[in-house]
């Protein structure tokens, strides 16, 4: 079989979504039976994610030194999450066949890195507050736009309508902080319904 890629993004993030993206990762690899020895140790990866916490915090008053502890602070959290990855990813591609591999990329609060050419984006998703997403889409002429949410995106019906309507941009509260969820989005017109676009995912704030 093909060997998967986990896909992490990690500079991408802010600090407190590294802080939230870390907890759920050892969170799910934490309660899961495909990882029976994690490395690095799922107890020194929480310790780092809250050291970050903590420091963060304390840097939101301000301060060069302040500041500066933050980024050494996200710099060894960044390089735990690699590696965690990285055992991650050894123990996907152990797996019989590559459909299990995904799984387990997913079931470690992963996403699967495609080797394919990027599908064009249609609709954006953003974790703008806590317990919050906005997502937003084209315009649909004539028509509405239906969106579902999960966090399990490989279960078909897990996916809960989160709103049906003629607005583009829309924001769903009462989320899970520090939960990975996937959205997907369509069109829907006289002719019928478009293909599913997405699903594309963040972790809450």
């Amino acid at each position: 079989m093909n060997k998967v890629k986990v896909s992490l993004e990690l500079a991408k993030m802010s600090v407190m979504k590294m802080v939230a993206f870390g907890n759920h990762v050892v969170t799910n690899i934490g309660t899961s039976s495909y990882f029976a020895t994690p490395y690095p140790a799922l107890s020194v990866v929480s310790s780092a994610v809250s050291s970050l916490q903590t420091l963060a915090e304390e840097a939101k008053g301000g301060g060069t030194a302040k500041t500066a502890a933050v980024k050494v602070q996200r710099d060894v959290v960044e390089n735990l999450l690699v590696q965690l990855g990285h055992y991650v990813e050894g123990i996907a591609n152990d797996s019989a066949d590559s459909i299990t591999a995904e799984l387990i990329v997913l079931t470690a609060g992963m996403n699967v890195k495609r080797n394919t050419p990027r599908q064009k984006q249609v609709f954006t998703v953003e974790a703008v507050s806590v317990g919050k997403v906005k997502l937003t889409a084209k315009r649909v002429v004539n028509g509405t736009h239906e969106w579902e949410y999960t966090t399990t995106p490989n279960v078909a019906a897990s996916w809960i309508d989160a709103d049906l309507g003629t607005k583009s941009v829309i924001t769903l509260s009462g989320l899970t902080s520090g939960t990975r969820y996937y959205f997907r989005h369509r069109a829907v017109q006289k002719n019928g319904p478009t293909d599913w676009d997405g699903p594309y995912s963040t972790i809450v704030l």
